[in-house]
């Protein structure tokens, strides 16, 4: 059982290996298939290339079963994570537009939300809010819902999805739970081969066939050369 703390110390060396993007360090896509061997207590999934290691949430749910404290607690250290709290949920984080696609925050240096001219944002850096009437009512559960569209999941993506609720009348606004969502898994796919490449690899081929076929012809005649000075040799001695 792992002590209280921040959970990404799980996933880190000695427990995990640090990954490198330009496919160097200890695990390689050539070591790859044995590194999760030499992890076995990583809580990540090893990607074909081994150059992205993604965070399995469920394994790390397994490491922290035991605990008192839930999985989102591990990832909510104040110092680095803001997403626990309206302020930091509405200045810091992506947001959903009135089209319920992910709007992508601009980077502080830039202004944040505010650096948006109001032609292109008309809410302004407040952003969009939803009215009740907008959402999904699953009366069975009591609950408000909306589709989320535009998720990316070509990178083992891992996403904490909140919202913020707001009173019209005070003005009061508090941050609902956390969700942790990870979409599909992405594994490692070649590249595609285009029209130059297979051409080339059928020439390649080609190639290497006529090769083999001039090799076996050959070894054939040597071979029959032999067996005729071998056949004279004897019926000299006789």
């Amino acid at each position: 059982v792992y002590a209280g703390g921040d959970f990404v110390e799980i996933v880190k060396p000695p427990n995990c290996p640090p990954v490198n993007a330009d496919g160097t360090g200890q695990c390689t896509s050539y070591t790859c298939r044995v590194c999760p061997t030499w992890y076995p207590e990583c809580p990540k999934e090893f990607l074909t290339n081994c150059t992205e290691v993604a965070v399995d949430l469920e394994k790390v749910r397994t490491i922290v079963k035991d605990t008192s404290r839930p999985l989102e607690s591990y990832m909510k250290n104040p110092e680095r994570y803001t997403l626990w709290t309206s302020c930091g949920l509405q200045y810091t984080s992506n947001r959903v537009t009135g089209a319920r696609k992910v709007e992508m925050r601009p980077p502080d240096r830039d202004g944040g939300w505010a650096s948006i001219p109001l032609d292109l944002n008309p809410a302004g850096a407040d952003g969009y809010w939803w009215t009740p009437e907008e959402l999904m009512m699953n009366v069975s559960a009591g609950r408000l819902g909306i589709r989320l569209e535009g998720l990316k999941q070509d990178r083992n993506n891992v996403y904490l999805i909140n919202i913020i609720v707001r009173d019209e009348q005070t003005g009061e606004r508090a941050p609902y739970h956390m969700l942790t969502l990870q979409l599909k898994t992405a594994k490692f796919v070649p590249p595609k081969l285009d029209g130059p490449d297979v051409i080339f690899l059928s020439v390649l081929g080609a190639v290497l066939a006529a090769l083999i076929l001039a090799f076996a012809v050959v070894a054939y005649f040597v071979h029959r050369k032999r067996v005729k000075k071998r056949a004279q040799k004897k019926r000299v001695k006789k």
